[in-house]
């Protein structure tokens, strides 16, 4: 099985996927007797009937799924068969070196290291969590934090997978001293910070994933800097702004008249009396560039962005008109949009878990896999020298032969030439 990722118009995606295991691993109890993973004991934590191991709990070893049964013999779950994965020595099947190495990954995997890092004069605070070779940073929006835009995605993505940095931009959160100022260029200072701040944290390439402004930072980050940006999602975001635009900021300049779901993590992390000032200079920022020709906030940089981009947009989004995704698709070479029917501004937080599911999520889909010389990879080079488009795959099943996977692809490939021949 496989995930075929078609950039231009085309997404193909296999259902299945076992990161959805590993994905409840993470979140599992230890076993009361951590020495013995396959317990017969009644009140061990794998089953939830005492004499069968392959329990209904999904996070188990010794699961339902029948390819992971861990045994020949599916009643014994400590099989002296050799390639048990319970244990890392191929002759001690319920291994205490397969426990405590287990413990020490899901360990690493799921802490959370918070911090700050000098970066260009300023104390940037960040949160890291996961030991994936893919790092991804996570830009928020205006005002916004890590605290308060992506704790869904800190908790939630795959940390074998990634290795996920938020940060609080300069003057916003934990980022403070120095109070936010809104000069001409604080886009770009942003960039620089974001970039800066991953280089410091040893992360020499990375994915962007940015939310309204954060999305028109990783926008500026992207074209600047394109040999460390690996790729890129964004949502809520603009390059320029319109009149609509700016009637818009000056509806939700009165923070009195937000509804208190919203108003309230502002003034927790603000505090009441500060927050309104902060947010008027935010509307008097953003409107500034509604005085450059056509509003241009960074349109002119979309055609150096070259890494694989993904465009959302929340068909609700009552802070973001439609035009502007439109307008990032056809300006970012090889870009792809997904709509969302019923996402409004904040469809991370309110549609957190189909955001953050790796076999459906737009983020996931965009960031699964490492462009390695593989025979997918190969494959994907001819289709996109056939279909003019560019063509990225990424597979987390394993397949029984790259010719096997060439026909899968093809198949699914016809399959959309047939269906929708306006995209190729």
């Amino acid at each position: 099985m496989a995930s075929l990722l078609l950039h231009g118009r085309v997404a193909l995606s296999a259902v299945a996927t076992v990161d959805s295991l590993l994905l409840g691993l993470q979140g599992s109890s230890s076993p009361l007797v951590p020495w013995f993973p396959g317990s017969l004991v009644p009140w061990f934590p794998g089953s939830l009937v005492p004499w069968f191991p392959g329990s209904l709990v999904p996070w188990f070893l010794g699961s339902l799924v029948p390819w992971f049964l861990g045994s020949l013999v599916p009643w014994f779950p400590g099989s002296l068969v050799p390639w048990f994965p319970g244990s890392l020595v191929p002759w001690f099947p319920g291994s205490l070196v397969h426990v405590v190495w287990f413990n020490v990954v899901l360990l690493l995997s799921s802490s959370v290291t918070a911090g700050r890092r000098q970066v260009n004069g300023v104390q940037l605070y960040y949160e890291q969590t996961g030991v994936g070779r893919h790092a991804v940073l996570l830009i928020p929006g205006a005002l916004g934090s890590t605290l308060t835009d992506f704790g869904p995605q800190l908790e939630s993505l795959n940390k074998e997978q990634f290795t996920v940095v938020g940060m609080d931009p300069r003057g916003y959160g934990r980022s403070r001293p120095p109070d936010r100022r809104f000069p001409s260029d604080f886009f770009e200072t942003d960039a620089k910070d974001a970039v800066d701040l991953m280089k410091a944290l040893g992360h020499e390439r990375f994915s962007l994933l940015g939310w309204s402004d954060g999305g028109i930072v990783a926008l500026v980050a992207a074209a600047r800097y394109p040999e460390l940006v690996r790729k890129m999602v964004v949502w809520g975001s603009n390059a320029f702004v319109s009149q609509q635009d700016l009637s818009i900021y000056r509806g939700i300049r009165d923070v009195s008249r937000w509804s208190s779901r919203m108003r309230e993590p502002m003034e927790q992390m603000y505090g009441a009396e500060n927050f309104p000032h902060i947010w008027s200079a935010w509307v008097d920022g953003i409107s500034q560039f509604a005085r450059r020709p056509q509003g241009n906030i960074c349109m002119d940089l979309l055609p150096s962005v070259c890494c694989p981009t993904l465009i959302v947009h929340g068909e609700l989004d009552p802070m973001v008109p439609g035009l502007h995704p439109q307008y990032l698709l056809q300006h970012i070479q090889g870009s792809r949009l997904r709509l969302m029917p019923k996402g409004k501004h904040n469809l991370h937080l309110r549609f957190s878990a189909e955001f953050n599911q790796t076999d459906s999520s737009p983020s996931a889909l965009l960031l699964l896999g490492d462009s390695a010389e593989t025979a997918p990879h190969a494959l994907a080079q001819r289709l996109a020298q056939r279909t003019r488009k560019q063509v990225f795959v990424s597979y987390n099943l394993p397949v029984s032969s790259a010719a096997a996977l060439a026909l899968q692809v093809e198949e699914r490939i016809k399959t959309e030439m047939d269906s929708h021949p306006e995209h190729f």
